[in-house]
């Protein structure tokens, strides 16, 4: 039986984790781990894809502008945030997924401070600087049976990413098995206890975010978010931010809905 990664079509190894080509960076992402321009003053979100990555930028931007919400709607989503080791030329469609665009981290060295970056790297691939708590981290965890069930759904939704579409079960098999890391972004489970187990390394630096947390009471989440990046938020504007990150509230607004609207896969086909 043929595994994810056999079907995959553009998969890297790099550090021995697969990534796929059509959208990451490769460059970036081999010289990530001695990039030595991190700032001190960054808050970088880090989290597995399908978590949940874009509602987690929502928030955090929101409350680094300490509940600016008509300054936050001047800027699409897409924008809020610089991905390490996706170009911002993908997220405008300036170029295709698999055209790589310019490197990530060149394009943030042109921003200003305080810098919000978002990542779906494990630790062990993130600048040494990072790994030691120079600047804040915030990992976004999410049960990872909705995790998985949201990915397989994502990805074949655009068949050209495979030379075999792979059945669930195939997927499955790669995710929870592999210890390899040769399943795309490695699994799930590397990738989340990669950041809990090394979590005294970041020296208080680092703050668990959990889905499912958000969901069901997203006031306290935004509570101990401000804790954490040494924002002191009133109780009026906590529920300003917890009424703006609403499902229905993100839906209808349409610099937060459509994360992938403008991406474009291949030539002709948005994702």
């Amino acid at each position: 039986m043929s595994t994810y990664y056999d079907c995959f079509e553009g998969l890297t190894i790099i550090d021995g984790v697969a990534y796929p080509t059509t959208y990451d960076h490769p460059d970036a992402i081999r010289q990530m781990k001695m990039y030595d321009k991190m700032r001190s003053d960054d808050v970088i979100i880090c989290s597995y894809p399908r978590s949940g990555t874009h509602w987690a930028i929502a928030l955090v931007d929101l409350v680094m502008r300490e509940g600016d919400t008509e300054a936050a709607d001047n800027i699409h989503i897409n924008f809020r945030s610089q991905w390490m080791h996706i170009s911002q030329q993908i997220w405008s469609g300036e170029v295709t997924m698999a055209a790589e665009g310019n490197n990530p981290m060149r394009e943030a060295e042109m921003l200003p401070s305080p810098r919000l970056l978002t990542s779906h790297l494990s630790y062990n691939v993130m600048p040494e600087s990072v790994q030691q708590g120079k600047c804040k981290v915030v990992v976004v965890q999410r049960n990872p049976k909705s995790v998985l069930n949201s990915r397989y759904k994502y990805e074949t939704l655009v068949p050209e990413r495979f030379l075999e579409v792979p059945t669930f079960d195939t997927f499955l098999d790669s995710n929870l098995t592999d210890a390899q890391d040769r399943a795309p972004n490695g699994t799930w489970l590397n990738h989340v206890s990669g950041w809990w187990q090394n979590r005294d390394k970041l020296k208080g630096n680092i703050h668990f975010l959990n889905y499912e947390d958000m969901v069901q009471d997203m006031p306290k989440v935004v509570t101990g978010l401000a804790k954490f990046l040494d924002k002191n938020l009133t109780q009026e504007t906590i529920n300003k931010i917890s009424e703006y990150l609403k499902f229905e509230n993100m839906k209808k607004n349409p610099k937060t809905d459509k994360a992938f609207e403008k991406v474009v896969v291949y030539a002709g086909k948005t994702d």
